[in-house]
């Protein structure tokens, strides 16, 4: 629990610190979730602040290349950093 926590809080401060901000009504994939649940969905909404962002987390199934060829960013989480794709 005491690194998952410690996990949770780098990439909230990641988020904060962060100058991305998605468009209203865009949609933001995740393709990487350290918390392997909706966790990372949680996050991404209280991050965005803004309901007509569609976000799509790893824990919600795996994204056809049609579907994250269609998405209008593309986030992901490796060596617990934040990395903007697109």
């Amino acid at each position: 629990m005491t690194t998952l926590g410690q996990e949770s809080w780098d990439i909230i401060q990641q988020m904060r610190a962060s100058s991305f901000h998605a468009r209203p009504g865009s949609s933001v994939a995740f393709l990487d979730d350290p918390f392997h649940s909706l966790d990372m969905y949680s996050l991404a909404r209280l991050w965005f602040h803004d309901r007509s962002v569609k976000i799509h987390g790893m824990s919600q199934g795996p994204l056809t290349p049609e579907d994250l060829a269609n998405m209008d960013y593309v986030l992901t989480i490796e060596n617990r950093k934040l990395i903007t794709i697109m």
